[in-house]
């Protein structure tokens, strides 16, 4: 894929360093490792048992993954709506729905691969505008008309793609970047050019092509045209739109900037129309978005970091393979022993139990529902 220009010795020394970020953030066995699970995720459809299936045995197979999602699951926010307490993935995507879990699933992956203890701190601070964005997208979604919406979460989880891979492998080139656009002189698009000799959305297009995420995804990321876009005709410019906004939107949260204040007025005149948003429902948004940040981040171990700060020393990123076990109210069965076995496991085995038991009575549970829940 053909990404950013230039002319003469520029043109030839942004191409330089554009190909050798390329070929660190995609070359090596770990990335290569997370563009493939990336795109096995990715194109798990929603359409069928099929694809529950597909996405429930991929977790299962996961260990961390799968304490990840039951933890999410048995949140307050979700647990509330389950009345008890969720121990098997089957049931974990009926109710948290199969887009999150995907979603969830998606930015866990990122979260494995690109946590490194040496510039934590820049990297938590991507990654938290990406999840943000995600979640955004999965509300604007409730808006739209288009079939397959939901898309749109998935789309604006990648949006951040790029600056969150050269904030892990080149952080120097990252606080160059950002140091431009703290000068006030440069966009953001700008500034990634000058330096990386692509912008960060060209980058992050790269970067999928080269994981074959499906193309509707890739077109999803494109940066938009500037000013005030039209209307969507169709699917594929609602996407691309709801992606944007939920980028921008994502990063003035991270930022620590009022949902009431300038920047935010001036972002929903822009999209306004176009995803038929106002003020007042930009406010109601954000603040349920903030809420649902508190609780992913929870599940995933990482405590929040919400305002903008200079750049500090480095720190460790904690480690979301050390998560607690889930939070079923038995404080002291709480944890797991050193081999990764559930302290309270006797309770999980009868409670999963009861819910094969109860399949089994309802007489409505297909045989491939059965095994998959004894196999949980």
């Amino acid at each position: 894929m053909s990404v950013g220009s230039g002319q003469g010795a520029s043109g030839r020394d942004n191409r330089r360093v554009r190909d050798a970020l390329l070929k660190k953030v995609c070359g090596d066995a770990e990335m290569f490792a997370l563009g493939s699970s990336v795109a096995r995720v990715v194109q798990m459809a929603s359409s069928d048992d099929h694809g529950t299936h597909d996405l429930a045995y991929y977790v299962l197979s996961d260990v961390a993954l799968t304490q990840r999602i039951l933890r999410l699951a048995n949140t307050a926010q979700y647990r509330t709506m389950a009345g008890t307490a969720v121990t098997t993935i089957s049931r974990a995507i009926s109710l948290l729905g199969f887009d999150n879990v995907k979603a969830t699933a998606l930015a866990m992956l990122l979260v494995d691969a690109l946590a490194n203890g040496k510039h934590a701190q820049s990297v938590r601070v991507e990654l938290e505008t990406a999840l943000c964005a995600s979640l955004v997208g999965r509300e604007i979604a409730r808006l739209s008309p288009w079939q397959g919406a939901e898309e749109a979460s998935i789309a604006a989880l990648f949006k951040n793609l790029g600056p969150l891979l050269v904030a892990s492998h080149e952080h120097d080139r990252y606080r160059e970047i950002n140091q431009l656009v703290a000068g006030g002189q440069h966009t953001m698009s700008q500034a990634s050019q000058m330096i990386l000799g692509a912008s960060y959305d060209l980058l992050t297009e790269a970067v999928l092509t080269e994981w074959k995420i499906p193309e509707p995804i890739i077109r999803a990321v494109a940066a938009l045209p500037p000013g005030k876009p039209k209307p969507p005709s169709n699917r594929a410019d609602w996407m691309r739109q709801a992606a944007a906004f939920s980028g921008e939107l994502a990063s003035l949260v991270g930022r620590g900037k009022s949902a009431t204040g300038p920047e935010a007025r001036a972002l929903v005149a822009r999209f306004g129309e176009a995803l038929g948003i106002d003020a007042d429902y930009t406010v109601n948004l954000v603040k349920n978005v903030e809420d649902q940040m508190s609780t992913v981040l929870q599940s995933m171990n990482l405590q929040t970091q919400r305002k903008a700060k200079p750049e500090p020393e480095p720190e460790a990123m904690p480690d979301v393979l050390l998560l607690a076990t889930l939070e079923t109210g038995e404080a002291d069965n709480s944890g797991t022993y050193p081999s990764g076995k559930p302290k309270n496991a006797r309770e999980l085995l009868l409670a999963g139990v009861q819910d094969v038991t109860q399949m089994r009575a309802a007489g409505r549970a297909k045989v491939n529902e059965l095994i998959l829940a004894v196999l949980e």
